[in-house]
């Protein structure tokens, strides 16, 4: 798994992981794997919207107990892909709108100047994307391990009052 993080917990591990359980179900997640050590969930919809809960970044989850604490284990497929898509849609946008106008203006109105300065403008209109994409993809990234840490403290909150 690529991410990783933990919390003590000192009450009773069962009730944590169905707590896990329960709330990784109502998030929309499907149960895979339950056992007195641990809970796994898939989520097989991916996200293609920052709007989306962030706890859906993750496509694969596992919820364990070790001895004194809780563990929660992601990997974070969902996020990646929507982060890669921000980073090479506008990039291939701008390639292949450059390149058809190229050949539009090859055919209709073979001026090399005119041809040269409707190429700059289209790779000109992405040229931002060349950091926000990226950037995007970090800042993608970065609200779904926010998200998975407050997952595990509501856990730990919730678990540790019963």
């Amino acid at each position: 798994m690529e991410y990783q993080t933990s919390r003590e917990f000192r009450g009773d591990p069962q009730a944590a992981l169905d707590c896990a359980a329960q709330m990784l179900a109502v998030t929309g997640y499907e149960l895979t794997a339950k056992n007195d050590g641990f809970v796994e969930a898939l989520s097989s919809r991916a996200v293609w919207s920052s709007k989306e809960d962030p706890l859906r970044g993750a496509s694969r989850l596992r919820v364990s107990h070790r001895v004194g604490e809780l563990t929660l284990e992601a990997e974070l497929d969902h996020v990646r892909r929507l982060g890669r898509f921000a980073t090479l849609f506008p990039i291939l946008l701008g390639a292949g709108l450059a390149i058809f106008f190229w050949v539009m203006f090859t055919f209709i109105d073979p001026q090399p100047g005119k041809i040269n300065l409707v190429t700059f403008v289209c790779f000109a209109s992405v040229s931002p994307w060349l950091f926000l994409g990226p950037w995007m993809s970090r800042l993608f990234v970065r609200r779904t391990e926010q998200a998975l840490e407050t997952f595990l403290g509501n856990v730990v909150m919730q678990a540790g009052e019963r």
